[in-house]
């Protein structure tokens, strides 16, 4: 690959005392390239990477299919990730100019994006923000930040990056009975409940409620109640002014064995053990 990296300016992120589990930013660079040879592919590398183009032809590719990537739009990825690899445009007219910022720590939550949304989104929210990181005279700098306001960049940007996809979700019909759902399950906790009640206050029909539920919030509605029931039942239990068969009632849950059952499975131990 006969091409230099030519980068305009980059500012390195410094992370003071990092935290286990938080994304870490680690650098970010405007980049130019207008060599025909600039391809990047696959490497074994930690980390991700989200780059947002400024103007110029360039490409993305994953798995066999070629996506042009236009001014304003951001192709996020892992570097490990083998489906894509990025691309000056051949016979393309001028160069491409880019930002890019590398992170650390999120590839789990950049592969799901990537499965659930693909990897191209539009950007242009984000320009704004990572080109406020440029230094003033210097070409380098060094940005340092603590861990939780690393990880509040890192979420920031990807937050902004899915909010057109995000956002409409939850203003449809489905999402709004969902919520409809939820709050109908909140304000019942503390009796039984189940689908077939909630669709009739709700005037749908069950099968509807749990399609559009389960679509909605990634789990169904019973495992939802379920998870509330729960944690109103933790709730109860570390107040101690309540036996545990009252808080099985209070906690909606239609036996005291399938309460304990609940339980365990959450802590490995009885709702007495936990009391100690």
């Amino acid at each position: 690959m006969d091409f230099r990296k030519i980068r305009r300016w980059e500012t390195h992120f410094d992370v003071r005392r990092p935290l286990a589990g938080l994304p870490a930013p680690q650098l970010v660079v405007e980049e130019v390239q207008e060599s025909a040879a600039y391809r990047i592919a696959p490497r074994d590398l930690e980390g991700s990477q989200l780059s947002i183009t400024l103007s110029g032809p360039a490409v993305l590719r994953v798995g066999a299919i070629d996506h042009e990537i236009p001014a304003g739009s951001a192709f996020l990825h892992n570097h490990r990730d083998p489906a894509t690899t990025y691309y000056y445009r051949p016979g393309g007219r001028g160069a491409w100019r880019f930002l890019w910022i590398a992170f650390n720590q999120a590839e789990e939550t950049v592969a799901e994006l990537n499965c659930r949304y693909g990897y191209l989104f539009p950007a242009t929210e984000l320009i704004p923000i990572l080109a406020g990181f440029r230094p003033g005279q210097a070409r380098s700098s060094v940005e340092p930040l603590t861990a939780l306001a690393g990880a509040r960049l890192v979420y920031r940007l990807l937050e902004k990056l899915t909010a057109t996809s995000e956002e409409p979700f939850f203003g449809t019909p489905a999402g709004r009975l969902a919520t409809a759902a939820q709050s109908l399950i909140l304000a019942n906790l503390t009796r039984p409940l189940d689908g077939g009640g909630i669709a009739a206050a709700l005037g749908v029909s069950r099968e509807h409620l749990a399609r559009s539920f389960r679509t909605q919030t990634g789990v169904t509605l019973h495992t939802y109640m379920q998870r509330c029931r729960l944690e109103l039942a933790l709730n109860l239990l570390a107040q101690r002014n309540l036996s545990c068969k009252e808080i099985a009632q209070r906690s909606g849950f239609d036996s005291y064995a399938s309460f304990a059952r609940a339980i365990r499975r959450h802590s490995g131990r009885s709702p007495e053990e936990m009391r100690g």
